[in-house]
């Protein structure tokens, strides 16, 4: 009896162990139930988010491969358009100088007499041909000095048969002609000469201009493709990208405080203008300076909690950027969307100490995180509870 006694007291204890271990695997199942409930509410929220996404990158790309590809051909084509507008526009200033220049020769021509700029072009004497018609008349005028005075000698007085006088002067009559012929047409080839010396500098002036328009164009098509990252761009930087630089700088410095403050010293960003990959656009790029290592490192060498505090210091450090530049308009809420799992309990309490020196300074700043260790330095929390029928904010 005694012994039948202790198998009952045993059966009751191993029927009491096999209830908890029953009581707990219900629990268990519950509880794996419920995670998956929630996994397959988040997976069907987040299929519909992606489905969305993609259909509104579909239509912003068009027919280009990517968003890049397509803001790099529209950019690309609206420069090369004002490149040809500003093209065809000294173009047709450089025609209408020209149409003008051309006007004016003409006239000049017409009034000298010729009958075109082609016509007083032929007319022009070779160099030396009017100094040598000059001293043609000059030695002509001299030797008829001479021989009036020859004739005028009294020694000359008998000279027996008369020479033939009438020959001697129609001689000279033809001489004179061919005299008054030879001073017309010098005049005529001195006014030519100055006309054509006006036409010619007119000409020069109009080359003058036209190499200056086309040095300016010069200067504008190479300020263009300075602009446009090409040429003498070293950088390969386009404006946009330069003044975006800027700007990144100011953000970087802004931001490196808060890094230093999380990282506890260690990190600092570093602004990168360096050429991309295969010689792509720079200007944009951001870099860390290990002070463990004195050592300059590229962000994606960042772990993923010394990621998530570089990622927070940025978000703050725009913010402050963006206060400083709207006349002290200040952005009073800040949420932070998880990345708490992803630190180590000593880069928690850094990031926690920075987000609780932005809430006494007077910011509303909003944590979604699903960390327990949270709860106990959140005082005001709002927990969400997922169940069979939807989620729901805890009582």
């Amino acid at each position: 009896t005694s012994a039948l006694a202790r198998g009952v007291e045993a059966a009751r204890r191993e029927l009491a162990a096999a209830e908890q271990r029953r009581d707990a695997a219900a629990a268990a199942l519950a509880a794996e139930r419920e995670d998956l409930q929630r996994v397959t509410a988040e997976y069907a929220t987040r299929a519909e988010s992606h489905a969305e996404l993609a259909a509104r990158l579909a239509d912003a790309r068009g027919e280009d491969r990517d968003l890049p590809a397509r803001v790099a051909r529209l950019t690309a084509e609206a420069a090369r358009f004002e490149a040809a507008v500003a093209a065809a526009v000294e173009e047709g200033r450089a025609r209408t100088a020209a149409g003008e220049a051309r006007d004016a020769a003409e006239q000049r021509a017409a009034a000298a007499g010729f009958a075109g700029v082609g016509e007083a072009a032929a007319a022009l004497l070779e160099d030396g041909r009017l100094a040598a018609l000059d001293r043609r008349l000059r030695d002509h005028d001299e030797a008829h000095a001479v021989v009036v005075a020859t004739l005028a000698d009294p020694e000359l007085a008998d000279l027996g048969e008369r020479p033939d006088v009438a020959a001697g002067q129609q001689r000279c009559a033809e001489l004179t002609a061919r005299r008054e012929d030879a001073v017309t047409a010098l005049d005529q080839a001195r006014r030519c000469a100055d006309a054509l010396d006006a036409l010619a500098g007119d000409v020069v002036s109009a080359e003058v201009e036209l190499a200056e328009r086309r040095a300016r164009a010069e200067q504008v098509s190479g300020l263009a493709d300075l602009v446009g990252g090409r040429g003498a761009n070293t950088l390969r930087m386009r404006l946009q990208s330069f003044v975006l630089a800027a700007r990144l700088e100011q953000v970087a410095e802004v931001a490196s405080r808060r890094l230093q403050e999380m990282s506890r010293g260690r990190y600092t960003f570093l602004h990168s203008d360096a050429l991309g990959r295969h010689g792509a656009r720079g200007g944009l790029g951001l870099d860390v300076l290990d002070e463990y290592t004195g050592v300059r490192r590229p962000t994606k060498t960042l772990s993923g909690g010394e990621s998530f505090m570089a990622s927070l210091a940025l978000a703050l450090g725009l913010a402050d950027v963006v206060t400083a530049e709207a006349g002290g308009v200040q952005m009073d809420t800040l949420f932070v969307d998880e990345g708490f799992g992803t630190l180590d309990a000593q880069a928690l309490d850094a990031v926690m100490g920075v987000l609780d020196e932005l809430r006494r300074g007077g910011r509303t700043v909003g944590v979604i995180s699903h960390l327990e260790e949270l709860r106990t330095r959140i005082p005001t929390r709002l927990e969400v509870v997922a169940g069979r029928s939807g989620s729901r904010l805890a009582g």
